[in-house]
């Protein structure tokens, strides 16, 4: 795991570029009521495969947008390990269950928008800079974070503003 901000303004570029992509895929999650993640995979600057949180509509606790595009991205390939040049953008750094998959379909670039500090991963990641660690062999992951991390966050705080909001209110009509 390799942690490291960008090199050039080129991949900045494309970084926002992609990172809407996946605002946009975070969005469609919101209309159907799931938490707001998105995500895109791309293979030589072309979208191959994407991604939103489906967990609640498909009954599926692992139906988390990282792992949808991964299957979306295994079906496109016709094989379970991406090519090693495919880059993951997704709006919130991944859950320790997404990181997992990411490492076994062989991405070998992760570029996320907002922070999770909710889970332990991104904090456990965080642990792990400048260190010195095997934990992952030769399937290194080059994380760069920070894209569009305002918008990222302001969408999942909407989202979850509201459904308190909603939660409030039928506790109120309960009493």
């Amino acid at each position: 795991m390799i942690i490291k901000p960008h090199l050039n303004t080129e991949q900045l570029k494309k970084d926002f570029f992609w990172m809407e992509k996946s605002i946009n895929f975070a969005k469609r999650a919101e209309l159907i009521g799931e938490v707001p993640i998105g995500s895109v995979l791309v293979y030589r600057d072309n979208m191959v495969a994407s991604g939103w949180n489906e967990a609640i509509s498909q009954k599926d606790p692992s139906a988390h947008a990282e792992i949808v595009s991964i299957r979306n991205g295994a079906k496109y390939f016709e094989n379970y390990r991406l090519k090693e040049d495919v880059t993951m953008y997704v709006t919130v750094f991944p859950c320790i269950m997404c990181i997992g998959a990411i490492f076994h379909a062989r991405i070998r670039r992760l570029v996320y928008g907002a922070e999770n500090y909710k889970n332990s991963s991104s904090i456990f990641f965080e642990n792990l800079k400048g260190k010195n660690n095997n934990m992952f062999g030769r399937n290194r992951i080059n994380i760069c974070g920070g894209i569009l991390s305002d918008n990222c966050s302001a969408i999942l705080k909407n989202f979850f503003k509201k459904r308190r909001k909603v939660s409030n209110l039928k506790t109120v009509d309960t009493v």
